[in-house]
């Protein structure tokens, strides 16, 4: 080959090369996304004073709850009967992660 070829290809290679490297940035990849998390659970009082309130024929507006390790619920207060009364307990016993519910505290208006 002559020198004239040898440069030109030497050339020819060399603006492929510098177009290659000199281009546009290969854009980065965009980062995986977070794994989903389950929603944050409420706490156990919450739990308890949502099915309280929302239970039917049970006026639990009276009605104080308190929480302490190990899953025991105290119900405390007022409610119009001692059907309710037994019907508070009982709600609250439903909730996952409750052990024992003492209604001691939780009198009858009647």
């Amino acid at each position: 080959m002559n020198a004239f070829r040898i440069s030109m290809i030497v050339s020819a290679l060399a603006m492929t090369f510098a177009v290659g490297c000199g281009g546009k940035p290969e854009a980065k990849p965009e980062p995986a996304p977070a794994p989903a998390t389950e929603p944050e659970k409420p706490s156990m009082q919450v739990q308890v004073r949502q099915a309280l309130d929302s239970a039917v024929g049970l006026d639990a507006s009276q009605v104080q709850i308190r929480i302490e390790d190990g899953g025991r619920v105290f119900l405390s207060g007022l409610v119009p009967n001692a059907a309710q009364k037994e019907r508070a307990q009982k709600v609250a016993e439903a909730i996952e992660g409750v052990k024992v519910v003492n209604v001691i505290d939780l009198n009858t208006k009647e």
